[in-house]
């Protein structure tokens, strides 16, 4: 409402934010589940990260890829006040920190 980023991702509105030490899901601002994979003790140099995500009209099924591999997938329903299609197609964000120092989206 007042033009500022929020402080953590999970913040942002109509979010499902993975992420985090110890790693968990985050659904609205809600955590949904916690996460087996530890991107901060696994995620090495050159390593390449994948997130395919699909959407119902009530549902929403996250998985994320390391180096080809499945990592892990959390389900969770869809809030009653993100329905769509009349909030338009999801948009991506890529939260990084640590030791990261390079992105590339393909």
């Amino acid at each position: 409402p007042d033009g500022q980023m929020p402080e953590q991702a999970l913040q942002l509105p109509r979010s499902l934010v993975l992420g985090g030490d110890p790693p968990k899901a985050y659904l609205a601002g809600k955590e949904v589940a916690k996460l087996s994979w530890r991107p901060l003790l696994e995620v090495t140099l050159k390593s390449v990260l994948g997130v395919w995500l699909e959407m119902t009209a009530d549902h929403l099924t996250i998985s994320i890829f390391q180096d080809g591999d499945l990592k892990c997938t959390v389900e969770a329903p869809v809030p009653e006040d993100w329905k769509w299609p009349g909030l338009g197609p999801p948009n991506g964000l890529v939260d990084v920190s640590g030791t990261v120092t390079c992105v590339a989206l393909r």
